[in-house]
């Protein structure tokens, strides 16, 4: 697999600002029907701090140049004020655009969202739309879906199926603390949802599941790649896949890939080519690009792509094989807030380019980020 770099070029404005005091991190993408590039992130002091806003930046130039942030969610100073977690966008069949996040109860601005007291804030989940592309939002409505955990989190892109389904994946923390992975389906552009059922979930509780990433792949089956560890040691061990058939409806149960990262982001190219971005905790670090094999099932481990390589603080576009014997050390939530990239998301703009969104931090400074790369024979 060889890849040309295109660009590789900062989002939010605070890397142009220098304002190194404003965290923006946790993008997700889409692409609208003019052909624009849109991207919604989470700004705040911190990457969890509990003074979260989202923001949406649109491209008309293939992601070399961005808008001004539109704010689409800001609710810090209302009587009852929330934080925004995570948020995701995704146009629904209709045309219309949709932005999907999480609020968490800002009352207590010093406690971490992923410890015991954390998970006892309220959260709630919401839906705002727009009609124009992103350059203006509705007042988001917030959504009911029964049977879901109170922990519950929207921080995958859905995905709308060929024949207009739109899967909701929903990250939730059962009753015995690990992590699973839920869908909502809607068959109306996102207007209602069938009640929330799970996909990945072990009914032992030894494995969590988290981070789930959707592909429909050119024979109409979809594919989730998601995020794995013991629970409760929190060890990172190889990617699991769930197959859905009949485009979400029903899923496999999930099984092991022959890959060990955290997030894997799929996309197709062309109706078949399957490729995956992979965040790689484990030494050497980095978001790495993955040629796939029999549906995701395996992976060309051997000749990935560096792209993101933190101790360069660039895209480097070097083969760098993946070192599956360095083993992870576990730890996860406690590890969150010293992460210094992530969230690699891929949107397929033609049969050969690929945009990637991410987070870094570079010079001190949180950012967003948006690399453009062509795939060559």
């Amino acid at each position: 697999m060889k890849i040309e770099i295109i660009h590789d070029v900062p989002v939010s404005p605070n890397f142009a600002n220098r304002d190194a005091a404003l965290v923006s991190a946790y993008p997700a993408s889409t692409v609208t029907r003019a052909d624009d590039l849109l991207c919604v992130y989470r700004n705040g002091t911190a990457k969890h701090s509990r003074d979260g806003v989202l923001l949406s930046q649109r491209s008309r130039d293939g992601g070399r140049t961005w808008s001004n942030p539109v704010t689409i969610h800001d609710a810090m100073n209302g009587e009852h004020p929330e934080s925004v977690h995570t948020g995701v966008v995704a146009e629904a069949a209709d045309g219309q655009t949709l932005a999907f996040f999480t609020t968490v109860e800002a009352i207590k601005a010093d406690v971490y969202i992923f410890s015991e007291e954390g998970r006892a804030l309220r959260q709630r989940m919401w839906v705002a739309s727009s009609p124009d592309g992103g350059d203006s939002w509705s007042p988001p409505r917030e959504l009911d879906l029964p049977g879901l955990p109170p922990n519950r989190y929207v921080g995958s892109r859905p995905l709308v199926t060929a024949d207009g389904a739109l899967i909701l994946p929903i990250e939730a923390t059962a009753p015995a603390g690990q992590q699973v992975m839920l869908a909502a389906i809607s068959l109306d552009a996102g207007r209602t949802f069938a009640p929330p059922f799970p996909i990945a979930y072990d009914q032992t509780s030894q494995l969590g599941f988290g981070d789930g990433k959707f592909a429909e792949l050119d024979d109409g089956s979809v594919i989730m790649l998601t995020w794995t560890y013991r629970h409760p040691s929190e060890e990172t061990i190889a990617v699991h896949r769930c197959v859905s058939s009949d485009r979400g409806r029903t899923w496999s149960p999930p099984q092991p890939t022959d890959l060990v990262c955290q997030i894997l982001a799929p996309a197709v190219l062309n109706g078949s080519q399957l490729i995956a971005a992979g965040t790689v905790r484990t030494v050497p670090e980095g978001i790495r690009l993955f040629a796939g094999r029999d549906a995701g099932q395996t992976w060309d481990h051997h000749h990935a792509i560096q792209l993101w390589d933190p101790r360069e603080l660039r895209i480097t576009a070097q083969p760098l094989p993946l070192n599956a014997a360095d083993p992870d050390k576990g730890g996860l939530w406690d590890a969150l807030p010293s992460f210094t990239f992530g969230t690699p998301d891929l949107i397929p703009l033609n049969d050969t380019d690929v945009l990637m969104t991410y987070y870094a931090i570079v010079d001190d400074i949180t950012h967003v980020r948006a690399c453009r790369f062509r795939l060559h024979p």
